[in-house]
């Protein structure tokens, strides 16, 4: 039940990053390791975060 709301909000975060970060990362010289690791995750590292929080908050309370 967490893994599918995580990979969910997760994915919502990553495709959230504007097309011109990547395509400027990009046209700069970057491949597209270098782009994921330096400005995409980056740029969506709170909706990431958010996305673990939301998922294990309400098996925690159960305890």
């Amino acid at each position: 039940m967490i893994i599918p709301f995580v990979a969910s909000l997760t994915d919502d975060a990553l495709t959230a990053v504007p097309q011109s970060l990547k395509e400027g990362s990009l046209a700069m010289g970057a491949t597209i390791s270098e782009t994921t690791k330096q400005v995409i995750i980056p740029a969506s590292f709170h909706g990431i975060v958010g996305s673990f929080l939301l998922a294990f908050s309400p098996p925690l309370e159960r305890r």
